[in-house]
């Protein structure tokens, strides 16, 4: 009887279309002879080895046989013995060698790699583990230091950011057999507070996720280091003085986000690019001080998976590869000069377009790290005009005109949080208030897709190819440069066959 889990893989990989033509498979090296030399490389120095240990030994045993002669010992006595003595001193002798070669090889517990500028982390892909990567954690224990690498005093007015544990990385690269499938960018910690902000709720926040130090600053005090920030002043109570604190989270990235199993046979490698210290403290101006990353680790869950399952699997990989649907973030960074009032930002896509995009301004100062601001104060800057072009369409069809020099009238923009994140009509929130909107969490959001489904795992929209633009405006000229931070949201897929090569339809 046939096994049903292989015809199901089957049916789910489908017949496709029939093998035209079929090339001989890329080959790495130089074929076996390549091989057969390595092998013979490797053995070389052994062979030599043990030719001068045999060597030493026939001359020491002839030595002991001409003295056991000059004694008058029988010879063929005298032969025996140091022949015997020999064979178990050269036994003696390649034990010792294959145990010293025994101790560098085999599989070793992978540690992670510690620099002052990234973390690395290898996960192996050898044996029958499947890795559930959607519970991946990042644990970290960190401190805060002066330059000198003394502890604070009582008089330091120092202390993290929001969302600190994301905050510490500009960029994490997820590298699979090698192959970047990570955007290639240093944006990291706004993705990760993009992220955080608007998908949970009141209760999330002021739970779960003070385990990565997320504690929301006071609304139009983001940038006080006073007890006016009431999150600034909680997250500086963790690390004040000599503490020390642990952090744990989930990792923001794609791979990370679908609930597929990672297939075996894949080598997985991620390293978090440390941010700037002046990015992820608040302090007192002119003051400067460190971030010591005193222990991290990268929590993996692995899964058993039953060999009935793993053969059907095999199978189906004959005539199909692993499939592995994601929702790919990219941030991308435009600068605005100061001086300027009405700005075109031209092509800040240009290929596939986005699903869904969230658009937010913030000082370039804080954006390149500076402790006396908050990095994550996204400012309104008396917007008063905001419009998107795709092809030279233009969405929404009447563009958003706030006025943030009156009160109250930026409803349209601040509804943009629920309906560009598809919870307008839920009973769901993101804790931030109409009146705290303009005050440090002035962001917008568009649904781009034709059914206003980016926020629906249950299907896809037709991938879309375009030029995508920004036109903004401000009520006054501005007095400093700025930062536009676009976060967009693309449908992509990763394929593993059955050679583990892998295959991504982005570029990275």
């Amino acid at each position: 009887m046939a096994c049903p889990y292989q015809q199901y893989y089957i049916n789910q990989a489908g017949s496709g279309i029939g093998v035209i033509y079929r090339g001989a498979p890329y080959q790495r090296g130089h074929g076996i002879g390549s091989w057969l030399g390595g092998i013979f490389r490797s053995i070389l120095p052994l062979f030599k080895s043990g030719v001068k240990a045999v060597g030493k030994e026939a001359l020491r045993t002839g030595s002991n046989i001409l003295g056991d002669i000059v004694e008058n010992r029988p010879i063929k006595e005298s032969f025996q013995d140091r022949m015997r003595e020999a064979g178990q001193s050269l036994k003696r002798k390649a034990d010792t060698k294959i145990e010293n070669l025994m101790q560098g090889s085999g599989y070793k517990k992978p540690r992670q790699k510690t620099t002052s500028h990234s973390l690395s982390f290898v996960i192996p892909g050898n044996g029958n583990d499947y890795l559930d990567l959607s519970q991946t954690m990042l644990y970290v224990t960190a401190k805060i230091v002066k330059q000198d690498n003394t502890s604070l005093n009582v008089e330091d007015v120092v202390g993290p950011v929001n969302n600190w544990l994301h905050s510490l990385f500009s960029q994490v690269e997820i590298y699979l057999n090698q192959k970047l499938v990570s955007p290639p960018n240093n944006t990291y910690a706004y993705r990760s507070y993009i992220e955080t902000l608007l998908n949970y709720g009141s209760e999330a926040k002021s739970s779960h996720l003070s385990c990565s130090l997320w504690h929301n600053d006071t609304p139009g005090k983001m940038d006080s280091l006073t007890e006016d920030n009431v999150g600034f002043i909680k997250r500086k109570s963790f690390t004040s003085e000599n503490n020390q604190i642990e952090m744990i989270g989930h990792v923001h990235s794609d791979i990370f986000n679908q609930e597929k199993f990672l297939v075996n046979g894949v080598e997985m490698k991620i390293k978090f690019v440390r941010s700037r210290d002046s990015f992820s403290l608040m302090a007192k101006l002119g003051s400067t001080y460190r971030v010591k990353i005193l222990e991290a680790s990268l929590l993996v869950r692995r899964m058993r998976i039953n060999p009935t399952i793993l053969i059907a699997h095999t199978k189906a990989l004959e005539s199909t590869s692993a499939k592995y649907p994601i929702t790919k973030a990219d941030v991308k960074v435009l600068t605005i000069p100061s001086g300027i009032q009405r700005k075109s930002l031209d092509n800040v896509f240009l290929g596939q377009l986005p699903k869904r995009c969230i658009i937010g301004f913030v000082s370039n100062k804080a954006f390149n790290g500076d402790y006396a601001t908050n990095p994550f104060n996204f400012h309104h800057y008396k917007i008063n005009y905001l419009s998107l072009y795709i092809d030279g369409q233009q969405i929404p069809s009447k563009p958003l005109q706030p006025d943030f020099t009156k009160s109250g009238l930026y409803v349209r923009a601040y509804h943009t949080l629920y309906s560009g994140t598809g919870i307008h009509f839920l009973n769901e929130g993101n804790d931030i208030s109409r009146e705290d909107y303009p005050k440090g969490y002035c962001l917008m959001a568009f649904d781009l897709t034709p059914d206003l489904s980016a926020n629906a795992n249950t299907h896809w929209n037709l991938v879309k190819n375009g030029s995508w633009r920004i036109e903004v405006g401000f009520e006054d000229a501005l007095s400093e440069t700025i930062n536009c931070l676009v976060y967009a949201e693309f449908d992509n897929v990763i394929e593993i066959d059955k050679h583990r090569n892998v295959i991504v339809d982005f570029s990275s």
